[in-house]
C-alpha cells in the first residue's frame, strides 16, 4: 500500500472514529439520561477580551484562553492568549500577544497550534513568544485546532465557501499547511 492511500486511510479511520465518540456520547444525551449539567465555576472579570476557545494543558494544570479583542474577522495585531489557574484566578493576561483574532488552540510537544484567522500559528510553551506563522492557501476562516500522535496539526476553515480541513505536517524539518483530502471528501 502506497503512503498516500495509507495516508487517506488513516485520516478517514480518524473522522469515523470521531463520528462514531460523537454518535455515542449524543445517543445516550437523546436518550432521555442527561449525565452532566453545565454551570458556573468562577468568572474573570478584568482583562479577558472576547474569549472564544479554551484548552486545558494537563502537564502544567493550566487553561489557556484565546482573545478575539475585536472582530472575529478583524487583523488588527491585538489579539492575545491568557493563561489561567484551574481555580480561575488570572496567571498571565497576555501570555502571548501579537495575533489577530486567535480561536481553537492545541498541543503537541512543545508548542501550542492556534489558528488565526488565515494563519496557524505556533507558539513556544515556555516563553509564549511566536515560533512560526503557516498562511495557508485560500482560507478564510480557519477556526478549530487538533493535533495527531505524530505531531500533525490539523485546522478547520468553517467559510460557508471553503469548508475544509487544513493539515500542517511535519517531515524533514519543513513544515507546509496543506488541505487534508479536501478533494476526496466533503466535511
Amino acid at each position: 500500500m502506497n503512503s498516500k492511500k495509507a495516508y487517506k486511510i488513516n485520516i478517514l479511520f480518524f473522522f469515523l472514529i470521531l463520528n462514531l465518540s460523537v454518535f455515542l456520547v449524543n445517543s445516550h444525551l437523546f436518550a432521555g439520561e442527561v449525565p452532566y449539567t453545565i454551570v458556573q465555576k468562577w468568572q474573570i472579570a478584568d482583562g479577558i477580551r472576547v474569549p472564544e476557545s479554551i484548552l486545558f494543558d494537563g502537564t502544567d494544570n493550566i487553561l489557556y484562553v484565546s482573545n478575539i479583542n475585536g472582530q472575529p474577522t478583524e487583523k488588527n495585531q491585538k489579539g492575545f492568549i491568557s493563561k489561567v489557574t484551574l481555580d480561575g484566578k488570572m496567571d498571565v493576561l497576555k501570555w502571548a500577544t501579537g495575533l489577530n483574532a486567535p480561536k481553537g488552540s492545541a498541543i503537541f510537544g512543545e508548542f501550542l497550534y492556534v489558528s488565526d484567522i488565515d494563519h496557524l500559528v505556533q507558539i513556544h510553551l515556555k516563553t509564549g513568544k511566536i515560533k512560526n506563522r503557516f498562511p495557508a492557501q485560500g482560507v478564510q476562516f480557519l477556526n478549530d485546532v487538533v493535533t495527531d500522535f505524530k505531531g500533525n496539526v490539523y485546522v478547520s476553515d468553517m467559510s460557508a465557501e471553503n469548508s475544509v480541513i487544513y493539515q500542517l505536517s511535519r517531515g524533514s524539518g519543513i513544515h507546509y499547511i496543506q488541505k487534508a483530502l479536501a478533494d476526496t471528501y466533503v466535511f
